[in-house]
């Protein structure tokens, strides 16, 4: 096992554990980081919501390398996190922009 910051990876066996934190990370962020990797590893996700989420990435082929994989599963975690904030924070211009735009068509029509 070779333990590099919240990944714990597997070599033999090939399969990576992430810890993360979700006072930090969303559980939303994280199934919808998850839901990217499940063309390319298997996915598990365990732990408790309110304490440590642990996720398990054990790749469908053979070539792929787990380790490489949790990184970038470290990466897409961030992105999604950052994606749902912003979506949050925007959400009343969004709703005032499509509230004018079905107002305005339903005048048309």
């Amino acid at each position: 096992m070779e333990s590099l910051s919240n990944i714990e990876y597997y070599g033999e066996e090939n399969y990576s554990l992430v810890s993360i934190n979700p006072k930090t990370y969303p559980l939303e962020a994280v199934y919808s980081a998850a839901y990217l990797f499940t063309e390319k590893a298997y996915v598990l996700i365990e732990g408790d919501p309110s304490i440590e989420i642990i996720v398990e990435l054990r790749p469908k082929a053979k070539a792929n390398n787990a380790k490489t994989m949790a990184q970038s599963f470290n990466n897409e975690l961030l992105h999604q996190s950052l994606f749902n904030l912003t979506s949050k924070k925007n959400a009343t211009a969004r709703d005032m922009i499509l509230r004018q735009v079905f107002a305005t068509n339903s005048k048309n029509d």
